[in-house]
């Protein structure tokens, strides 16, 4: 559970216990949780599918119009 300060608590609300076998060594990078390639090509990929949906709303939209027109030339 996140707590208003924005580190991880438990359950309870209290905090958790030091572990012994976690040491901090410095001079090191810490490495990110996110690969920035496979985040930037979804981002691409779902923009292209969000592209192509706005297509077909697009086209289903002229196509109701013309099917309108169609109807009022015939009646």
């Amino acid at each position: 559970m996140r707590g208003d300060d924005g580190l991880f608590r438990l359950k309870g609300g209290g905090e958790a216990d030091a572990d012994a076998s976690v040491a901090v060594i410095g001079g090191s990078l810490e490495g990110s949780n996110v690969s920035v390639v496979d985040s930037m090509v979804n981002m691409i990929s779902l923009a292209r599918q969000f592209e192509m949906h706005m297509n077909l709303l697009k086209n289903a939209e002229s196509n109701e119009q013309k099917a309108s027109q169609l109807m009022s030339l015939a009646g």
